[in-house]
């Protein structure tokens, strides 16, 4: 019998995303509060094993991890699948499983990086720390490439970005998926150059700055590229990182 429970206890998750290293590393920064409030955790346990699934809904919309067990993980998202849209981090080897419960717009595959202050190799270059009133220079900037750009106020401050400014004008941004000091951990992501000013390693010089400034309060940081993205899997490998989860 497969037996699917809410009420996992704090020591409970974090044993439960402990083996799963830096894959698990957006979980685990939704255990420390206010994200925890804003979370919903489903487990069920049979033969083959135990998943999770975590349903989150700060940050920059919801989003959905899955973990562990395929079997166990179809039980869960038959009884508990979250919100019709949603980002959804899987393991490839869940890739059936989710696509059993949910219609996949995008289906690329991610690698996710890590690093520590150990394996840091700082890139030095200008960069600026945003703010909330850089809202605008931000959106201009994300929306570069005609698509549309919905960033707050609020994802700049609770987060950590940086940008390199040339001429004036925002051409280049790092910032995080998530940033918890509480649990030590946060996810880099956002990285963006505009299409004018690409090739000269802006994106390396932004993403450094946000991760220096994340090793201060963390212990682990985390960075997700897609896997055909060469140019973005260049500025991680130069800033160290260690490739540890698909």
């Amino acid at each position: 019998a497969i037996l699917v429970a809410v009420a996992l206890l704090d020591r409970d998750r974090r044993g439960l995303l402990a083996p799963e290293g830096a894959y698990a590393t957006y979980a685990r920064a939704q255990l420390a509060p206010p994200l925890f409030a804003q979370s919903e955790w489903w487990s069920a346990s049979g033969p083959g094993g135990r998943a999770i699934v975590l349903h989150a809904r700060g940050g920059l919309g919801r989003a959905m991890v899955t973990l562990g067990d395929p079997e166990a993980l179809d039980i869960v998202l038959g009884l508990h699948p979250g919100p019709r849209f949603c980002f959804a981090s899987f393991r490839s080897g869940h890739r059936n499983t989710v696509r059993r419960h949910f219609m996949l717009a995008r289906n690329e595959l991610m690698v996710r990086m890590s690093i520590t202050r150990e394996t840091f190799r700082p890139v030095e270059g200008e960069t600026v720390h945003l703010r909330d009133a850089d809202i605008g220079r931000v959106n201009r900037l994300y929306s570069a490439e005609g698509g549309p750009a919905s960033y707050t106020s609020r994802h700049i401050e609770d987060g950590v970005y940086y940008g390199v400014i040339q001429e004036g004008k925002l051409v280049s941004i790092a910032g995080t998926h998530v940033d918890s000091a509480a649990e030590r951990v946060a996810v880099v992501g956002n990285v963006f150059t505009h299409p004018l000013n690409r090739g000269g390693g802006l994106a390396t010089i932004a993403t450094s700055a946000v991760t220096a400034a994340l090793l201060e309060h963390c212990d682990f940081v985390a960075l997700t590229v897609e896997a055909a993205n060469e140019p973005a899997l260049a500025v991680y490998t130069r800033l160290a990182t260690v490739r540890s989860a698909r």
